[in-house]
C-alpha cells in the first residue's frame, strides 16, 4: 500500500553567532527561541538545523556566515537543499518571519493554521 506524500512544510529562519529565531508552517504556529550558551558555533548550527528538520522550503536571513553554514549544515543533515533564499539581515521579529512562512506557504503550496504569532523559548 503507498503511502499518501506529506504535505511541504515552509519555513523561515533568523541566525547569528548566539541566537536564532526558527519559524514553521507546521501548526501551532509559533516561533522557537534558540539561544547558544556553551555549544560550540556548529553544533548550535546543528541544533538550528534540527528545528527546521521538517520543512521543505526555506528562507535563512542573518547578519553573518551562520546563514551559509545552516544551510550547509541542512543539506548535509536532511539531504534537501531545498533552500528558497539566502538573505542578509541585521535583525527580525518574530512577526516578520511568519509573514515569510505565510509568503513560502503560497509557493510551496503547503497549507497551515491561523498564526499564532507566540513565541517559543
Amino acid at each position: 500500500m503507498a503511502t499518501a506524500p506529506s504535505q511541504p512544510h515552509a519555513g523561515a529562519v533568523y541566525i547569528d553567532g548566539w541566537h536564532a529565531l526558527v519559524a514553521r508552517s507546521t501548526a501551532p504556529r509559533e516561533v522557537a527561541d534558540l539561544v547558544r550558551s556553551w555549544e560550540s558555533e556548529p553544533d548550535f548550527v546543528a541544533r538550528v538545523a534540527h528545528a527546521a528538520d521538517d520543512c521543505d522550503c526555506l528562507v535563512i536571513l542573518g547578519p553573518g556566515r551562520e546563514c551559509r553554514d545552516l544551510e550547509h549544515a541542512f543539506g548535509v543533515l536532511y539531504q534537501r537543499p531545498h533552500l528558497v533564499d539566502i538573505e542578509a539581515a541585521a535583525a527580525v521579529r518574530p512577526a516578520d518571519l511568519l509573514d515569510r512562512v505565510r509568503m513560502l506557504d503560497g509557493l510551496s503550496g503547503a497549507t497551515s493554521g491561523p498564526a499564532s504569532g507566540a513565541v517559543r523559548r
